[in-house]
């Protein structure tokens, strides 16, 4: 049976990601996973706020610190070789993941390589920044760039 791990980047995110902890934490899930909370230099209380959530998670969560901030690519980075899964989920701090997140994701990767989910952002978006979004980006999460389509996020 595969393993699935969960790599969520944070720089000074307490403020945000006690909402993605609690979806995940939410997971309607057989899968076995785990967490790995990739600490990017943050100077608030980013582990304090993990603590207040394990409960919900599960018994293999852990707060990976980077003694210096060096942006969210080296921070997933970081997180993928502190992972023990053969799988590796990818989230962001200031997300909500759906409560079926891991399980879909998980199939979808018996499918493909590379997988992405949709993107709601109405829902956490207040109406300024829905305004200055661009309408092509909230319908494809799938876009081209010069080189290679790319996933966002």
């Amino acid at each position: 049976m595969s393993r699935v791990d969960v790599v969520l980047p944070c720089h000074n995110a307490a403020h945000v990601v006690g909402r993605q902890l609690a979806a995940l934490g939410r997971q309607r899930t057989g899968t076995d996973w785990g967490l790995v909370v990739v600490d990017d230099g943050s100077t608030d209380d980013l582990a304090g706020v993990v603590d207040s959530h394990r409960s919900g998670l599960p018994d293999d969560v852990r707060v990976v610190t980077r003694a210096r901030r060096g942006g969210t690519g080296a921070a997933r980075n970081t997180g993928a070789r502190a992972a023990r899964g053969d799988r590796l989920l990818f989230l962001d701090a200031d997300d909500e993941i759906a409560d079926d997140h891991i399980d879909a994701m998980t199939a979808a990767l018996d499918e493909a390589e590379l997988v992405t989910a949709g993107i709601d952002y109405r829902r956490l978006n207040p109406p300024e920044v829905l305004r200055a979004t661009p309408p092509d980006q909230l319908c494809d999460i799938l876009t081209a760039s010069l080189f290679k389509p790319h996933v966002l996020g």
